[in-house]
Parts: structure tokens; C-alpha cells; sequence
């Protein structure tokens, strides 16, 4: 038992891929889905997950435009199927993978399958044996495929035989493939669908999340697919209602309230963004809430497609900008920049003191105040500063995006991202 334990150590398992380093509050902030919201998308992947039928797809790929709310779903059925959590659950949650740009290795494709392999031995022991018999540990240091065959496929047939007929179903969840670096998500995605064309699989079940990739798409031909830009738009709203009213109870009789609804559009990563702009501090009363509500909603200009969620989140992206940097020029406003740039741009995530350190006259102070005034799109969490979203690193790396006009002025805040890499090396080499 100690010599198979200190095999599957070499697996090398990403632990901040792990939905439960949430709990812990090691890793990124994710929240479940609101209660009330999402409720038939969850009972759809729920009823798929634990039908044992052999004509019951192997994957479901649950693909959706960004800030559509892929990962809170995905998040939602991890810690659902987690064991012990449901007693009304047949299937158990066999592993998961949630993939991130914010670390490397949350965000390299050959980490997902060592990961995987590493929790589903700790959770099924007839495959735990196989694996440590078939000796394939060397197989984390090449490409997809191969682990593909002697991480998963070559040891899960292998303990067919001794895995006892009442064992429940495995479900692996790995969440956001199109944040693999260099597109290396839709890639894993094929290699995984080809494996499961090609073996059976039994006893496994995947759950995939990533933006919509038509390439894969024509390769899903034993699968199950739900587009979230397919949802009706009346039940998205209905779902953001809720959300909103569960988040900002104060203002939920406000005549401005179901304004922001409406402009949120279904997206929820508005709905959520415009939820942090609206609690700076735990401290601030409904009042104030009021204010800023009235505030933020006379400053916003309509995108020019409301069912678009680029444009609809661009414009919400623009007006936190604005009010962040607007009233600022020169030095000020460079620095404060530069510290936002380098805020996205190291190649892991850092504290504030770090950052402020790479920036010529930068200070602690400013980085902080960076922070409190972008507090609707970057966090804090074990001295590290992240983002909420990726699609805010995206707005900003993003000339079209975030360099605009409103009211006849100009802004430009975009940043020029292997540029500022190259910027970050070059201090780096030099201290």
C-alpha cells in the first residue's frame, strides 16, 4: 500500500485544479449556482450522470459564450457528486480538472490526465491496483494521447475484472478547456473523444465545459451536448432575476433594479461583476447601494448588440475603467496602469507588494488602491491578486476592446501583452 502510494506520487497531481481547494481557500473563488437558477440545466447533467444505461452518452459537453456560467454549473455538479453528498446520487465524483489561465499548471494540458488518474485511484481500488501494475507512471512526462492510454484507457480495462458489478459510476468533471494554453483544450478534447469512440469506457462518465469549438463539435458523434446560448432567453432572465434578488435584497424593490437585470442580458458574469461593483465594503447601506445603482446605470451607454456578450460585457468593462482611471493623467495614470498590466501578465499569480515592486516608482499604497478601485473584476486571496473572469484579462489584452471613445474622449487602457511579458523578463534578468 506505502510503495502504490508513493507511485501514484509521481503522478505530479495539480492540487489548484481541484474544486476542493476552494474550501480551503487555497486556490480560486468559485461559488455554486444560486439556489433557484440553473435548476433545469443541473437536473438535465444530474439525470445524465447517474443513468447507468449502456446507451447513456459518455461525455456531455456543456459548451457556452464567455460569462455564460459554464463554470459555476461545472463547479455545482463537482461538489454535488462528491461522495457522501447526495445519498440520492448513484454516480460519485471520480476526479476533476478545472482549468485556469490565473496558474501553468492549471492551464497545461498534460497536467489534466496525471490529475485525473491520481484522484480516481484514491477513490476506486480495483483501478488503483491496475494502475500500479500497468506501471505506466512515465507516461506524465509525454503527450495527451499516450497518457490518455496508460493513465486511463489501458489501466481502467485492465481492472474490469476485479471492479465488483455494485460499484457506482465514476464522473470526472474538467471545466473550461479553452483556457489551456496555445488551444491545447480543444486538442485534449478530440484525444478524449476518440479514446471513448474507440474503448468503452464503461463505469466512466465526462463532463466537459469550454466554449463552443465547431471542429470538436464535428467529432461529438457519442456524446451529449447542451449550448447554454441555446437556453430561452425568458429563463436566463429569470435565472439572473433571482440571482440578482438573492445577492442585493435591498435593492430588489428599487425602480432601477430590473434595469440592470435587463441589461445584464442573460450573462451572468454581468450580473455578477455588477453585483461586486455594488459591494465595495461590507459596511455600505441600501441607500448607498441606491446611489450607485443610479449612478452606474445613467453612465452606461447600450452596446451596439445586446445579444452579443462580448459587447455586453465590454461596456460594463469600459465603465469600471472609467471609473478607476478617468480622473487621472500622466505619471499618475501610467503607473496605475502598469500596475493593472502586471497584475495580469506574471506568469503566476502574485501579492500586490510583488507587483508594486516591479513597476518603476511603484509603492504598496498604489497597488492597494489599484485593488480597491478595480474590486468589481480583481481580488485578493492568500496575498495573491487575481481576476474573477477571464474575460477581463481578455478586454484589456484586447486593443478594439479597450481602447474606445465615449462623450467625444478618448481612453486607452488596452495593454499590449508580449510586450509587457517581455517587459516583465527583462526586470526579472536584471534583479
Amino acid at each position: 500500500m506505502i510503495e502504490q502510494k508513493a507511485a501514484l506520487e509521481r503522478l505530479y497531481p495539480s492540487e489548484k485544479a481541484d474544486h476542493k481547494t476552494v474550501l480551503e481557500e487555497r486556490g480560486l473563488k468559485r461559488e455554486v449556482c444560486t439556489d433557484g437558477t440553473r435548476v433545469k440545466i443541473l437536473e438535465d447533467i444530474a439525470t445524465w450522470a447517474n443513468d447507468r444505461s449502456s446507451n447513456s452518452p459518455r461525455v456531455f459537453w456543456l459548451t457556452g459564450q464567455a460569462g455564460s456560467g459554464k463554470t459555476t454549473i461545472a463547479y455545482t455538479i463537482a461538489k454535488l457528486f462528491e461522495k457522501d453528498a447526495n445519498p440520492n446520487q448513484h454516480t460519485v465524483l471520480g476526479g476533476n480538472f478545472l482549468c485556469s489561465r490565473q496558474f501553468q499548471e492549471t492551464q497545461a494540458q498534460t497536467r489534466i490526465l496525471p490529475t485525473i488518474a491520481y484522484q480516481l485511484a484514491r477513490k476506486c481500488e480495483s483501478y488503483a491496483n491496475a494502475l500500479h501494475v500497468a506501471d505506466k507512471f512515465d507516461a506524465v512526462n509525454h503527450d495527451v494521447s499516450r497518457q490518455m492510454k496508460g493513465l486511463l484507457v489501458g489501466p481502467w480495462q485492465l481492472s474490469e475484472a476485479t471492479r465488483p458489478p455494485e460499484l457506482p459510476p465514476y464522473l470526472i468533471v474538467i471545466d473550461a478547456l479553452d483556457e489551456i494554453k496555445d488551444n491545447g483544450g480543444s486538442a485534449f478534447l478530440r484525444d478524449l473523444l476518440t479514446a471513448i469512440n474507440e474503448d468503452d469506457l464503461r463505469g466512466l462518465k465526462f463532463l466537459v465545459t469550454s466554449r463552443s469549438d465547431p471542429k470538436v463539435a464535428a467529432l461529438f458523434v457519442s456524446g451529449a451536448v447542451c449550448r447554454l446560448q441555446d437556453v430561452p432567453i425568458e429563463e436566463a432572465k429569470s435565472d439572473i432575476e433571482t440571482y440578482l434578488k438573492t445577492q442585493l435584497p435591498g435593492l430588489a424593490s428599487s425602480p432601477m433594479f430590473a434595469e440592470l437585470g435587463r441589461r445584464a442580458g442573460g450573462l451572468f458574469i454581468y450580473a455578477a461583476t455588477a453585483v461586486k461593483y455594488l459591494t465595495p465594503l461590507d459596511s455600505i447601506t441600501v441607500g448607498e447601494q441606491t446611489e450607485m445603482l443610479n449612478d452606474f446605470l445613467s453612465k452606461l451607454h447600450e452596446p451596439a448588440s445586446s445579444s452579443d456578450a462580448t459587447s455586453l460585457i465590454d461596456e460594463l468593462y469600459r465603465q469600471i475603467m472609467c471609473d478607476a482611471f478617468s480622473k487621472l493623467s500622466g505619471k499618475v495614470l501610467a503607473r496605475r496602469l502598469h500596475i493593472l498590466y502586471t497584475f495580469l501578465c506574471t506568469a503566476e499569480r502574485t501579492s500586490a507588494s510583488v507587483v508594486a515592486a516591479l513597476v518603476p516608482d511603484g509603492d504598496d499604497e498604489t497597488a492597494r488602491a489599484v485593488l480597491r478601485d478595480l474590486h468589481a473584476v480583481l481580488y485578493t486571496q492568500d496575498n495573491r491578486v487575481f481576476w474573477y473572469h477571464a474575460s477581463f484579462p481578455d478586454f484589456i489584452f484586447t486593443q478594439a476592446r479597450s481602447n474606445f471613445r465615449i462623450d467625444r474622449r478618448d481612453f486607452t487602457f488596452s495593454c499590449h501583452e508580449p510586450a509587457h511579458h517581455s517587459l516583465l523578463s527583462n526586470l526579472a534578468s536584471v534583479s
